[in-house]
């Protein structure tokens, strides 16, 4: 088996799967002294601390990154953006599924899917954000600054593999798009 350091001399990029966030860290130090552009699947990491510490990190070595769900990069949700350029995004309803898993917290094990999505409808500008859990899964609920409200929906996944989708609302018209999980969207970026 060969080892990381080993596994870096054969490679003009990493991506780093591992879907145990609490290793993370620990293998970004090892990858970022590389000084090759490093993709970190999620979760990005186990904690906040661990996700600040892998940025600083990357930052202070010049480590080119990034972190991000594939479905940010799906055709189906580019075409949407597309159809409703022009228009003011007035907000947006994801839905996904939701569980967790070694440790993590559902929001960010599967939940940071829907999440992402969401916010690449509404961008930045989240001010408040509130969650609401039940048996059958999850409701949270972002305020942006400007006053629209952006809701994933994260449903329980014991209960229902559903994927993910999203209904947004223009100014001037209703987009709906369910988003399958794929990879290759995101290679190609």
């Amino acid at each position: 088996t060969a080892t990381v350091d080993e596994l870096l001399q054969q490679c003009d990029a990493v991506i780093l799967g591992s879907v145990d966030g609490r290793q993370h860290l620990g293998l970004a130090e090892q990858i970022f002294a590389a000084g090759k552009p490093v993709f970190v699947d999620k979760p990005l990491a186990h904690d906040l601390a661990d996700a600040v510490r892998i940025a600083l990190l990357a930052r202070r070595l010049g480590t080119q990154w990034f972190t991000a769900s594939a479905l940010r990069f799906q055709v189906a949700l580019r075409e949407l953006q597309q159809e409703l350029r022009g228009e003011q995004i007035l907000g947006c309803e994801a839905f996904g599924t939701l569980r967790a898993g070694l440790g993590h917290l559902q929001l960010a094990w599967y939940g940071i899917h829907g999440l992402e999505v969401l916010y690449s409808v509404m961008g930045t500008g989240c001010r408040e954000v509130r969650r609401v859990q039940a048996a059958s899964g999850d409701v949270t609920t972002g305020i942006w600054g400007d006053g629209r409200v952006g809701v994933f929906r994260g449903l329980a996944y014991e209960r229902q593999a559903v994927g993910w989708g999203l209904t947004v609302f223009g100014s001037q018209s209703i987009c709906q798009v369910r988003l399958p999980a794929e990879y290759p969207p995101l290679l190609r970026e």
